[in-house]
């Protein structure tokens, strides 16, 4: 549980500091590169370290909304795994898999970067539903199933009972228009 805390601690942090929730922005603020790469195939991105660059590659066939939430993730590996990203190349293969400690808490990093609490609160309150939620604040259901569940965590009381897979992003179209 306190490692959950320190990545949203860490997410909020730098949305925070840097005044945007716009996953772009802040890897430009981080000096993370960013490349839109059209042969990515079925990869929807990666973050790696080349020669101490922080990279993110991103599938540039995806459409917005699915780039946002893939440099989210990424830079959620940047900020809680780049240890692991230097001793090898952090590849799809390995980070978006159901029992891989990562990538959940990089899902959870994103869900934190792109979901505002007060914001999702509200529209609780005003009695929508997960997926109404997801529409109008324009979020991945799954991103947003673990947001919920995060708040539960911290203590919220609101019945979630659906824990997305830790590999949901493998399962996103990324031949979605765009």
């Amino acid at each position: 549980m306190a490692r959950l805390n320190k990545i949203k601690n860490t997410a909020e942090s730098l949305v925070k500091k840097h005044a945007t929730r716009e996953p772009a922005k802040l890897a430009e603020r981080l000096g993370i590169h960013l490349y839109y790469l059209n042969d990515l195939k079925d990869m929807l991105g990666m973050y790696t370290v080349i020669n101490k660059r922080r990279s993110i590659l991103v599938n540039a066939s995806l459409n917005k909304r699915l780039i946002e939430l893939v440099i989210a993730h990424e830079i959620g590996h940047d900020r809680l795994h780049q240890k692991i990203c230097k001793e090898s190349s952090f590849r799809e293969f390995q980070v978006l898999d159901v029992t891989s400690r990562p990538e959940y808490e990089a899902n959870v990093f994103a869900a934190h970067i792109l979901i505002d609490d007060h914001k999702l609160i509200g529209l609780l309150k005003e009695g929508y539903d997960v997926l109404q939620i997801s529409l109008i604040m324009d979020v991945n259901v799954n991103l947003l199933l673990i947001k919920l569940n995060e708040l539960k965590r911290d203590g919220a009381n609101y019945n979630i009972s659906h824990i997305p897979p830790g590999d949901f992003l493998k399962k996103v179209s990324i031949h979605m228009e765009k």
